[in-house]
């Protein structure tokens, strides 16, 4: 132990001699970064004199930049953004419409070239996006040039909105909204919470000071399912930099008490996991699943009743308790092995010409030949064409892509741009059921080229009041 003991104490002993030097590292900039970039402003409100034009104020001040930084880089922004020569700087015209900051910045974040960013601007945020969270994802320093008399500022805006990502009928549902006011004072102000031009809900505000901001609540009761397209509306007022910001649109589901749902699993993986989870951890949803540990062919000394961790149910009850789920999850069930006739399905396909829904997750043996999902009352049901041609699996890797990016089904992000940035990054999967298409009048949502041909992966359509999907 002593040597042990002496041994760290003159590591102790090198290491704080070594910090006492107060070392620093100098990290290189790779090749071809370049010293900055510098953004400017070129929207209508840059042609405002207080007393001197802001835009010529922005090139009095970028000027000596780019001199002293000849390797820097110049951008003008608007509703979009493009470079400007530096030579071409005073040739600059604010003439846009628009003031996208986010946006901007956003572009500049991908083009990964710059060590630092000066933005020259003299307005707010018009468009999707935060500036203020785009300026920190960019990761190097940001300096911002304010320009014009704030006291000239005018401008209401609703900053954000927050909402809750579901909503039940015929209960209390709060909405909020940050809200700004700039130029202003001494004026009353309405909020309304609308739905189309429907007002739910209506708040005033008083403004006491040149700039303020504040929060404004909302308690609205949804009277009916669905998805709600909703906003937040703020009086508009004269020499305002901006009446777009004056409302912001989202949406809002609203289901009832608890949705339902069963979910029966043939050959369990790593989608029902996932799907699984996602069920469990929604709070609006009621999970009923039955997963099959084995099947027919695997040949056990264990009677059924000590492998069942929950007893499967009989036909009838199943289509005693098929009107009670919203939706229905069938995967890799082989239903006849399981003593189930097809009336099953007439109760299922009773549910969705109601206003349920059916999802079938299938592999090679829903889709073979012969299979029970192709008689007569079954196979009117599902979107996918697996009867006029070869069905095969294909143990390779794809390339997924989404045909119709816009489906609810495909919506990750409420900004569509984000949405598409986020399904196009993912990585290929693996492991795909080549089926020769889809039903007439069914929509391919998403598609995948194997061996030069485009087959579909996830198909829906529309069945009574409801939705089966594939």
């Amino acid at each position: 132990m002593k040597p042990i003991l002496i041994f760290l104490r003159l590591a102790a002993f090198v290491v704080l001699v070594f910090l006492s030097f107060r070392p620093v590292l100098n990290r290189a900039l790779p090749k071809g970064i370049k010293k900055m970039a510098l953004l400017l402003d070129l929207s209508n409100s840059m042609q405002v004199k207080d007393p001197q034009a802001r835009i010529e104020s922005a090139k009095s001040i970028l000027e000596p930049v780019l001199k002293k930084y000849p390797d820097a880089r110049l951008f003008g922004f608007g509703k979009t953004m493009a470079e400007i020569p530096g030579d071409k700087l005073w040739e600059a015209d604010p003439i846009q419409k628009q003031s996208n900051m986010a946006g901007a910045i956003h572009q500049l974040a991908e083009k990964k070239e710059f060590r630092m960013c000066i933005l020259a601007s003299d307005g707010r945020q018009i468009g999707p996006g935060d500036p203020v969270v785009e300026a920190a994802a960019l990761g190097v320093p940001f300096v911002t040039v304010g320009l014009g008399n704030p006291k000239l500022f005018k401008d209401l805006a609703i900053r954000s909105v927050q909402s809750p990502p579901f909503a039940f009928k015929n209960i209390p549902t709060s909405v909020s909204a940050r809200v700004s006011a700039a130029g202003f004072q001494g004026k009353k102000i309405s909020v309304r919470l609308k739905e189309g031009s429907a007002v739910l809900g209506l708040q005033n505000i008083g403004i006491n000071s040149p700039e303020m901001e504040a929060t404004v609540n909302f308690s609205w009761v949804p009277g009916s399912l669905g998805t709600k397209s909703l906003s937040i509306e703020m009086d508009v007022f004269s020499g305002e930099v901006s009446v777009k910001n004056n409302s912001k649109r989202f949406r809002l589901d609203v289901g009832r008490d608890r949705f339902r749902v069963l979910y029966i699993c043939g050959l369990p993986g790593w989608e029902y996991g996932f799907l699984r989870h996602q069920f469990k951890s929604d709070p609006a949803v009621e999970l009923v699943t039955f997963v099959i540990l084995r099947n027919a062919g695997n040949i056990l000394n264990v009677s059924d009743s000590e492998l069942s961790l929950i007893p499967f149910p009989t036909q009838d009850e199943l289509i005693r308790q098929m009107g009670t789920f919203d939706l229905v999850v069938f995967e890799e069930f082989m239903f006849p092995q399981y003593g189930l006739m097809p009336a099953i399905f007439q109760a299922v396909r009773k549910k969705v010409v109601e206003g349920g829904g059916l999802l079938l997750i299938s592999g090679p043996e829903t889709f073979r030949n012969n299979s029970p999902f192709g008689i007569p009352g079954i196979v009117e049901m599902i979107p996918i064409d697996f009867k006029s041609g070869d069905v095969r699996y294909f143990p390779g890797k794809f390339k997924w892509r989404p045909r119709i990016i816009s489906h609810p089904t495909l919506r990750l992000d409420s900004n569509p741009e984000m949405n598409e940035r986020i399904w196009s990054g993912l990585p290929p999967l693996e492991g795909l059921t080549l089926v020769p298409g889809v039903m007439e009048g069914a929509q391919k949502i998403s598609v995948a080229t194997v061996e030069g041909k485009e087959y579909p992966v996830l198909a829906a359509w529309n069945l009574g009041q409801g939705r089966v999907a594939a």
